[in-house]
């Protein structure tokens, strides 16, 4: 049953992300998807060993760990991507909400589906969020920089002489 409600909201959240318009690029939609689901794996890597082997009693059924694969690797980071692509094309004022808006739609997906999410129970979830956050745009605005430098090389080299 989790499978099914997990597949249901994957296909949601994938239709909201093909009908919001974008202010980014594919390249940084990509990147950021990679890096968040890096950020993710990394994070949630022991307890997700522990689902994974059955230690401590966080065995998962079949199912149950593919909606887990589902929630950390492709649910969660499109969240994610949404939730950036409208700071970027946010105002000033209009970005704090959007990032508290970020963290309690992370905090209450995780604690409705906890098992699925994050296997135990996280203390102070929110500064995990916060770190996610800002390490995903930090890897954002870097990748960004780096990408409009490697094309003013391209642009000085492509230059006749």
């Amino acid at each position: 049953m989790i499978l099914a409600a997990n597949l249901c909201f994957l296909w949601l959240v994938i239709s909201v992300l093909i009908f919001t318009p974008k202010n980014m690029s594919r390249e940084d939609l990509l990147f950021l998807f990679l890096t968040s689901s890096i950020i993710l794996m990394l994070a949630i890597y022991f307890p997700a060993m522990k689902a994974y082997l059955g230690i401590s009693g966080y065995k998962l059924q079949t199912a149950e760990f593919i909606a887990f694969i589902i929630n950390r690797n492709v649910i969660l980071p499109i969240i994610t991507i949404l939730f950036i692509n409208q700071i970027l094309s946010a105002g000033v004022r209009q970005k704090s909400l959007i990032f508290f808006l970020f963290l309690i739609t992370i905090d209450l997906y995780c604690s409705f589906e906890e098992r699925y999410t994050t296997v135990t129970r996280v203390p102070f979830l929110f500064l995990y969020e916060m770190a996610y956050w800002f390490l995903c745009l930090g890897f954002l605005k870097a990748f960004q920089l780096l990408n409009r430098q490697e094309i003013k090389k391209r642009n000085i080299t492509r230059q006749p002489q």
